[in-house]
């Protein structure tokens, strides 16, 4: 991860002013949800996940720091973008839920 747990990964192919919301959450061992909320500013980087089904009815705060790939939509049909965590799902189920709701 990067040393700032709160910016984008170099590595993590993160574009400033791309639209997260709506992209599907992976783990390492498996799906959390999907972007909620998210936001950009260069020293306080985060996502607001949807858990969804999985623990139904939570939100949870992830640094950006967390993400390790951002994977772009193709051109055309296909898969859902998706953002992939650098960690199981236990621990980021656990992640605080924000502030001010979702």
């Amino acid at each position: 991860m990067t040393d700032n747990l709160w910016g984008y990964q170099p590595a993590a192919g993160h574009t400033v002013g791309t639209d997260l919301i709506g992209y599907k959450v992976e783990a390492t061992d498996g799906s959390i949800g999907k972007v909620d909320k998210h936001s950009d500013d260069v020293t306080s980087s985060y996502l607001v996940v949807d858990t969804g089904v999985w623990i139904f009815g939570k939100h949870v705060l992830l640094p950006a720091g967390t993400v390790s790939r951002v994977a772009l939509p193709p051109n055309g049909p296909g898969p859902r973008p998706a953002t992939h965590g650098a960690r199981p799902r236990q621990p980021l189920g656990r992640a605080p839920p924000p502030r001010h709701g979702p």
